[in-house]
């Protein structure tokens, strides 16, 4: 939430596909703004990525009403780089100093298309996008290494001592049904592993921050580096989450869209209302569940067209 004028504003991340039928149907543009402005009091600022801003130009129909229904018309926000966010993690990290996710104001279409930053900022999207392919590969590696390990330790178990193994029971049918096994493992491995993978991560980005920007790590951070909270770090606790999800848990081929969520990911954390599609929702809502992130309000097209449901 921000300050403007003495008024409390929501910030409100829409994701592209969500924009884009807003943009695209008629009926839910109305449903949308109608919930958006029913209370006087109710004020909204939209929150729109860099990634966000560079897929809707490739469809130049609805770049030009995104720009004429959101930008021309309402409070409206580009919000920083992953990578400005998690900088500013670390920081807190030592210093306390809260998490601004605000490049600048880009309200106003005749403003917003005069800001020179934002053919720099297209720019530097479009160069983050040249490593998906990259990070997509990585994934699939790493599904691969984890149903071979998980089919070496079926082949090598037996009931009692997979159980032994893993710490939980193991229902009869569940354990003499091949593929029901390999997906109850894959499960309980790749979750039960998630954490340790995250921390260590953390730790990683942490480290990497300092020696890119040729910094000596502070005395304080070596000495608390192993004792800080996964909440501490949301922006890297939910995208790696929401990619682990999609890794491990989703029998969907990666892609880069994929990708593009795990970067939009890490704003999520600095909203107050998150409108996506069903599937990234509910990650979300999980991820608050486990306490990663604050809790935000998590709503998907069908909210938008509820009209027993406002803001």
């Amino acid at each position: 939430m921000i300050k403007v004028n003495n008024n409390d504003y929501k910030l409100m991340l829409l994701d592209t596909n969500i924009i884009s039928e807003i943009c695209n149907n008629i009926d839910t543009r109305k449903c949308f703004l109608e919930k958006c402005f029913l209370d006087d009091n109710n004020y909204i600022a939209f929150c729109i990525t860099p990634e966000t801003i560079f897929e809707l130009e490739k469809a130049s129909k609805v770049y030009e009403l995104f720009k004429n229904i959101f930008i021309d018309n309402f409070p409206s926000l580009l919000t920083k780089f992953q990578k400005g966010i998690l900088e500013q993690e670390i920081e807190r990290f030592i210093t306390n100093k809260d998490v601004d996710p605000i490049l600048f104001s880009i309200q106003g279409k005749e403003k917003f298309e005069k800001i020179f930053e934002i053919e720099k900022i297209k720019k530097l999207v479009a160069n983050e996008k040249n490593k998906y392919p990259s990070i997509v590969k990585h994934g699939e590696n790493k599904r691969d290494e984890l149903n071979n390990s998980i089919m070496t330790i079926i082949s090598t178990h037996d009931h009692d001592s997979l159980e032994s193994l893993l710490g939980i029971k193991i229902p009869d049918d569940i354990f003499n049904n091949k593929d029901k096994l390999h997906e109850k493992m894959k499960k309980e491995v790749s979750d039960g592993m998630f954490e340790y993978y995250l921390k260590d991560k953390i730790k990683e980005n942490i480290i990497n921050y300092y020696v890119e920007n040729s910094k000596n790590i502070p005395k304080e951070l070596l000495e608390s580096i192993d004792q800080f909270e996964i909440k501490q770090f949301p922006s890297i606790a939910l995208s790696e989450f929401c990619f682990h999800q999609k890794v491990h848990n989703s029998k969907k081929e990666l892609g880069n869209n994929d990708v593009s969520d795990l970067i939009i990911s890490s704003v999520v954390p600095y909203v107050d209302i998150v409108i996506t599609e069903n599937f990234q929702a509910n990650l979300y809502k999980q991820a608050i569940g486990k306490k990663y992130i604050p809790k935000i309000e998590c709503l998907t097209l069908a909210d938008l067209k509820n009209t027993n449901h406002h803001f």
